[in-house]
């Protein structure tokens, strides 16, 4: 609540008592208004000089960052902020002399940026999961200088689970490109639903989807709508699919032309079912051969890896599917499955068979073929060698991965 006092020439006094919003009173407590937004009012320096090892933390935000220093034997050095600025970044972190410098922050829509900026004036730098760090996320008492204090202490103590990024630029401008074009593939289906699903709400049933979209079945099932808005609503989504669609083929030729520089993409190709849009896609979300010490990390980071969890000796739940991890390797290794069962007798298939006899069960054995392909083109790039049936034609044996119990989803 606000008292306001005015007073009258005639000498009245009248009370004015009102409630403030809830931005009122946040303003009021804190202290901060337009001058917190500023990023030069969150600037403070950080200068010191250590003689051993610094673990630098970096809590980003899209405005300011909070920068946090701790000692090798876990002496808290102190903090400084700036603007979320590339030249404010570097001259924060140059601050900090020492015979070693090693910096972490948590991953976000700002990591690739980040390493970029900050990778050559570290000695070391590891960008970590935010989901692992339930200290920080959960803690009573949550504000950016103790956050940076917990990410460093927690570095130092090597409980902080990495999250891969490439050191090479040709490797991270692969990745966004097949990142940019799996977002514009997935409008291009958007779209396309929400057509199909147009023509139904006025009456009119697509009975061949293949030829709904295309110029000349646009000539068929045009004149079929109602004159009027429903017509032009669907000329309108026509001209959004024609503009999607070349922009996707726009993203497929970027994302051709950089993978012309990595060899192992001719490679991947050989394997049935294997086209050259997945060849792509493995390549970058991947990333990198040596970056999966066993093939076994390879399937949890793929969606594709078995929970474990017990207490007490009993198990929690059933087995599932890990949900954590690149959704986008699980789905390529689906459509390689899918293609090489459904064109034609080849290695993949047989192995597919030969899972269904072993185990009993389509779901496992698909699940099973998936985890092979993956592992084939892994080991196809590890060591450097040309694809042969070989791989496949081998009996297929039990693994530890393997399900006793149906996943709850795959």
């Amino acid at each position: 609540w606000s008292v306001t006092c005015f007073k009258s020439k005639a000498g009245e006094v009248t009370l004015v008592i009102a409630m403030r919003s809830q931005a009122q009173r946040r303003k009021a407590v804190s202290g901060r208004g337009r001058a917190a937004r500023d990023p030069k009012a969150s600037v403070k320096t950080l200068v010191l000089e250590e003689a051993t090892p610094v673990y630098l933390a970096l809590d980003v935000h899209a405005r300011h960052c909070v920068l946090g220093a701790m000692a090798e034997d876990g002496r808290w050095l102190g903090e400084g902020s700036c603007p979320t600025q590339a030249e404010a970044l570097l001259q924060l972190v140059q601050g900090v002399r020492a015979p070693q410098k090693r910096l972490t922050f948590e991953e976000g829509s700002m990591s690739l940026w980040l390493c970029d900026v900050l990778r050559p004036v570290v000695d070391e730098l590891l960008v970590c999961d935010p989901r692992e760090n339930a200290l920080i996320g959960r803690s009573a008492k949550k504000r950016d200088e103790w956050d940076v204090r917990s990410l460093c202490r927690l570095y130092r103590l090597g409980e902080l689970k990495a999250v891969w990024h490439s050191p090479e630029v040709h490797r991270r401008e692969l990745q966004l490109a097949a990142e940019h074009y799996v977002e514009l593939r997935g409008k291009v289906v958007r779209c396309k639903n929400t057509l199909k699903a147009w023509y139904r709400r006025s009456g009119v049933m697509v009975s061949d989807t293949s030829t709904v979209y295309s110029q000349r079945g646009r000539q068929r099932w045009l004149p079929q709508l109602p004159e009027g808005i429903r017509r032009l609503s669907a000329l309108g989504r026509y001209a959004v699919l024609d503009s999607l669609v070349a922009a996707q083929q726009q993203a497929w030729q970027q994302l051709k032309s950089l993978g012309a520089q990595c060899p192992e993409i001719a490679r991947f190709t050989s394997m049935p079912g294997v086209g050259p849009i997945c060849a792509h896609l493995f390549s970058a979300f991947a990333g990198s051969p040596k970056r999966f010490a066993t093939k076994q990390q390879l399937w949890r980071y793929s969606k594709l890896g078995i929970t474990d969890r017990s207490s007490d000796g009993k198990p929690l739940g059933y087995q599932r599917l890990d949900r954590c991890g690149n959704s986008q390797l699980k789905d390529l290794s689906y459509q390689i499955w899918k293609g090489a069962i459904t064109h034609g007798d080849n290695e993949v298939k047989d192995f597919y068979q030969q899972s269904v006899e072993r185990t009993g069960d389509k779901r496992h054995a698909r699940l099973n073929t998936q985890r092979k392909v993956l592992a084939t083109l892994w080991s196809l790039w590890r060591r450097e060698e040309p694809y042969s049936a070989e791989k496949f034609v081998s009996q297929a044996t039990p693994t530890k991965d393997s399900l006793t119990t149906p996943p709850a989803g795959a």
